[in-house]
């Protein structure tokens, strides 16, 4: 079941990084006509409607979790998974039928930047399900908290003497 979700989540994202990096205006690879024009490319729209595929599958998948697993679903911390796939979902709607259905317009670009961003987060989420990159990212998940409340500390003894020299300095002319 957890490989099959993996695979989804890893297609959809694969062809929604594919697709966002070769639509994107200022790409180099594409050719000025294509950035110009409110038209996407024939390889644009290929990537984009296999994308917009494993998206609805995706949705599909999380909706059928939804229904099994009813009201248990809204505890964030214990289906975290499942909230970031919700929210790379709708991202991804919002930034492929854009794309359809305006073009290169620039307006919904940080849709598609969140799609990639809570896709790929997602599938670290989802290979952590697995034992073999499960403990990775378990220490990964404590090291970060651990440097994020010593960098807290060393703020706060930053802004503490920061304030102290600024206070002692502030009447001498000399700085």
């Amino acid at each position: 079941v957890f490989m099959a979700s993996l695979i989804i989540t890893f297609l959809q994202v694969l062809f929604l990084s594919i697709f966002v990096q070769n639509s994107f205006p200022g790409n180099r690879n594409a050719t000025q006509n294509e950035t110009t024009s409110n038209n996407l490319s024939a390889g644009s729209v290929v990537l984009a409607i296999i994308a917009l595929l494993f998206t609805t599958l995706r949705t599909a998948w999380l909706f059928l979790y939804l229904i099994t697993y009813s009201y248990r679903v809204l505890n964030i911390n214990k289906n975290l998974p499942l909230w970031i796939g919700g929210a790379s979902v709708v991202s991804s709607y919002m930034f492929l039928l854009s794309a359809f259905i305006r073009g290169y317009d620039g307006t919904l670009w940080t849709a598609g930047a969140l799609a990639v961003f809570f896709g790929w987060f997602g599938v670290a989420l989802e290979l952590s399900l697995f034992d073999l990159f499960g403990i990775y990212f378990v220490m990964f998940v404590h090291i970060t908290r651990t440097l994020l409340t010593v960098l807290c500390l060393c703020f706060l003894f930053l802004l503490a003497f920061g304030l102290a020299f600024y206070i002692l300095a502030v009447a001498d002319t000399n700085f």
